[in-house]
């Protein structure tokens, strides 16, 4: 599964086969994102769990995982905008396991 987190905190998972080659060097939407918001990572996970480093907003180093019925609500379609990580987490990476 492919796996984007934004600025905002926020993840969304989907099928990789939803990512699809366009004609003539087209791009495609990943995420659905905020006005002036971006997109911090970009990375590909089971659909078992995802482990998400980043900040606190206290500005710690914070390694969450995400997994069972917490990870569900995270897996839709492709452009959507996902749903706010656990611990409210600045995410940075998809770390591979």
């Amino acid at each position: 599964m492919a796996v984007t987190l934004s600025e905002h905190g926020r993840m969304l998972l989907f099928q990789a086969s939803e990512l699809k080659e366009l004609a003539r060097g087209r791009g495609i939407t990943l995420m659905g994102l905020d006005a002036g918001e971006k997109m911090t990572a970009v990375g590909f996970a089971d659909a078992k769990s995802v482990t998400v480093s980043g900040k606190s907003r206290s500005g710690k180093e914070k390694v969450v995982r995400v997994s069972g019925e917490q990870l569900q609500k995270h897996i839709v379609r492709r452009a959507r905008k996902g749903c706010l990580l656990p611990g409210k987490l600045v995410p940075a990476a998809v770390v591979m396991d």
